[in-house]
């Protein structure tokens, strides 16, 4: 599905097809094959209303909206529409409007949100594959549509960092005949050492299950980062901000505003978010089995897929050289969010966050692997793509969960190859901040 360049000019490794972020991306002639786009809309994301509506009036695009309540409703559409996408979908033959049936194409998905609801779809198309029989090799590419508050994934692969009011038939346009590149995504298992519920919006989120011991397991999927710490508690904060008045953080500016607050607050009263009562480290870190040192000045351990968070911050610090007292340069390779592999940081606090954005330094590398373990003797924040809630003391298991092809869009990339960065024009409709 989609195009594909010629095979002299296919680079290795990643991608289906050259990222074309050049403007001729984002003024493709009308004529010629594309695949069929369907959008899904996460309701609690910053500006759903408008777009779901100015969606509904595109032709050809069926618009779903991904909500805690119709869940299954969606899951069932889904089916139908990959399996649609393989033949024929008997909704297709009569869609309500007296334009009789479509022939059946592939199909992709453009999901309206933040990098939650990025990792939602994924796990949905993989069920719905799943409950369909279809193979995971058939699994639909997905493209963001940057609607929620950091945006992170949306900001690696070419759509920008917010949906600026751009035509959305030009970007569903796109999305129908962009490139693909390949996006790991991961499982994150978290079973409490006591049998207490995790806290936060968690239980609400993700899939439960309890082990032999009867402890309560909870299972999550994540396409960009996981992280316990500082940052996670600024998160945390605002969530539980938007739970008690949401009409405060109906924009994305406005979540902007109350993010910067709640890391000035930080800065000023944070600290210790990594030690025990007794003063000691309470995370212990393991990758691909070696156990690693977490250091006692350290606030936050983030795990990173793509090397993009908080508001667009490269804390893994690509292109950079490693300092003293870090992960050395021949001890990894450049990262790619389509390698396997994950990317482990420690971060000090928002003194560290403000020299990244910065550009004036980087996180400390801790570690490069495939499997990597926490195991917290308190409770602390976390994350996972942008959803927060408190850790108890727990132990914590991330491995690859396969991979799903990403549409590229017209606009600046980072790390969807090895260690490179592009810059583009265009941003398919998107604004940059």
């Amino acid at each position: 599905s989609g195009p594909s360049a010629p095979e002299s000019s296919r680079p290795a490794g990643a991608f289906d097809a050259p990222h074309a972020c050049d403007a001729s991306s984002s003024s493709l002639d009308d004529d010629g094959p594309h695949d069929r786009v369907c959008v899904i809309v996460n309701v609690r994301a910053p500006g759903a209303k408008t777009a779901v509506k100015r969606l509904k009036r595109l032709h050809d695009v069926e618009v779903l909206v991904m909500d805690s309540k119709s869940q299954e409703r969606l899951l069932r559409r889904l089916e139908e529409l990959l399996v649609g996408s393989q033949g024929n979908d008997a909704r297709d033959e009569d869609d309500g409007h007296g334009r009789g049936g479509r022939t059946a194409r592939p199909i992709r998905f453009l999901a309206g949100g933040g990098d939650g609801t990025i990792a939602a779809t994924a796990s949905l198309i993989a069920l719905a594959c799943e409950r369909a029989g279809l193979a995971p090799e058939l699994r639909a590419p997905v493209a963001p549509l940057p609607l929620g508050t950091g945006n992170e994934l949306s900001r690696i692969c070419g759509w920008g960092a917010l949906y600026a009011g751009a035509p959305l038939e030009r970007i569903v346009r796109d999305v129908s005949r962009a490139y693909l590149a390949k996006l790991d995504t991961w499982t994150a298992t978290m079973t409490p050492n006591e049998t207490r519920p995790f806290g936060g919006c968690f239980d609400d989120v993700y899939d439960g299950r309890r082990d032999e011991s009867g402890r309560r397991t909870q299972v999550g999927k994540f396409c960009c980062f996981f992280s316990v710490g500082f940052d996670a508690a600024i998160s945390h904060r605002f969530t539980r901000r938007r739970e008690r008045d949401p009409k405060s953080c109906a924009t994305a500016w406005q979540n902007k505003a109350w993010y910067a607050y709640y890391g000035a607050a930080e800065f000023v009263n944070g600290g210790g978010h990594l030690l025990g009562e007794d003063g000691k480290p309470s995370v212990e870190l393991r990758v691909d089995g070696q156990r690693i040192r977490v250091a006692r000045d350290l606030n936050s351990v983030q795990v990173f897929n793509i090397h993009s968070s908080a508001d667009g911050v490269d804390f893994w610090g690509t292109n950079r050289a490693s300092v003293k007292g870090e992960l050395a340069d021949d001890a990894f390779a450049p990262p790619c969010v389509g390698d396997g592999m994950l990317e482990v940081v420690g971060t000090c606090g928002v003194s560290d966050l403000v020299a990244a954005r910065s550009g004036f330094s980087h996180s400390r590398r801790l570690a490069q692997g495939r499997r990597v373990e926490l195991r917290t003797s308190s409770s602390v924040a976390a994350q996972m793509d942008g959803e927060t809630w408190v850790l108890p003391p727990s132990s914590v298991v991330i491995t690859h969960a396969g991979s799903i092809p990403l549409c590229v869009g017209p606009g600046a990339t980072r790390n969807l190859r090895p260690g490179l960065e592009t810059s583009g024009s265009g941003g398919g409709g998107c604004l940059r901040l």
